[in-house]
């Protein structure tokens, strides 16, 4: 009797050992029940994200098509009376010449010049060059740019030319970044409306320098022939002084050459 309860009380012992001695991650591995997630627990934006973004791009769209047939919904220029303006035609511009006019232009001129000063005001600049003239006999005369007033002299349209201008500069005793500098500039006439015995002059002018036929003597004699008309353009007193030096210095004639650009390029 004794051995049997023995025994017994071992079964006993050993059942409760095995449900004891389950695996530490036993319940991390065994599956749980599904539970189906509630409609709040839901995360809206899964299903917001596609619809804002859809409309974003439908407003984008919309809005680049707007601008895009706006431009060709655009108003036509019109006249005075709404009617729409017309380009002008051959015939209207052979019209003008047939009433006295014509258009004088000068393609742009790329070249060096001499610069004496650079000034704030008219009377500083005046100074300056009547000091060059009484002290060195230098030809030069002023120009205005931007509030600015240069004391300028020398065409230079080539290395060759500036060297020369150089030289003879410093043989007058000027020192060269101090008394004077080598400047780059353009000038050009894009369209002057001229009468056509303006124009015959203008081109007269231009052709000393474009043939290179410019003499003291041959520029000394356009000036002189110059249209009444004209005698109020800028620089109209710079050629007419210069065209009274005497001599045939190299630098009196690249001064010359340099204030016939100035005035046509002024030309109003």
């Amino acid at each position: 009797m004794d051995e049997e309860r023995k025994v017994r009380v071992a079964i006993t012992h050993d059942k409760k050992q095995n449900q004891s001695s389950r695996h530490d991650l036993e319940h991390y591995l065994t599956p749980k029940k599904n539970r189906k997630p509630s409609f709040q627990k839901q995360d809206l934006l899964g299903w917001l994200k596609p619809v804002l973004f859809a409309i974003v791009i439908g407003l984008i769209f919309g809005v680049g098509l707007m601008y895009f047939f706006s431009d060709f919904t655009a108003d036509e220029p019109s006249g005075s009376n709404g009617e729409q303006a017309l380009p002008v035609t051959t015939e209207e511009e052979d019209e003008t010449e047939e009433n006295g006019q014509a258009s004088f232009s000068m393609t742009p001129q790329h070249f060096k010049l001499i610069q004496y000063g650079l000034f704030s005001t008219e009377e500083n600049a005046m100074e300056h060059l009547s000091m060059l003239k009484e002290t060195v006999g230098l030809p030069a005369f002023i120009i205005q740019r931007d509030q600015s007033y240069y004391v300028v002299g020398g065409y230079l349209s080539s290395g060759d030319e500036e060297t020369q201008a150089i030289s003879w500069l410093e043989d007058q005793g000027l020192v060269r970044l101090e008394d004077f500098l080598t400047k780059e500039w353009q000038l050009s006439q894009e369209g002057f409306q001229a009468t056509e015995e303006e124009k015959a002059w203008l081109d007269s002018g231009l052709a000393l320098i474009e043939t290179n036929s410019f003499t003291m003597d041959s520029w000394s004699g356009w000036v002189q022939s110059m249209p009444q008309s004209l005698e109020n353009q800028r620089y109209v007193s710079a050629i007419q002084e210069l065209s009274m030096e005497s001599g045939g210095e190299f630098m009196e004639e690249k001064t010359a050459q340099l204030s016939l650009l100035f005035f046509l390029s002024e030309l109003e």
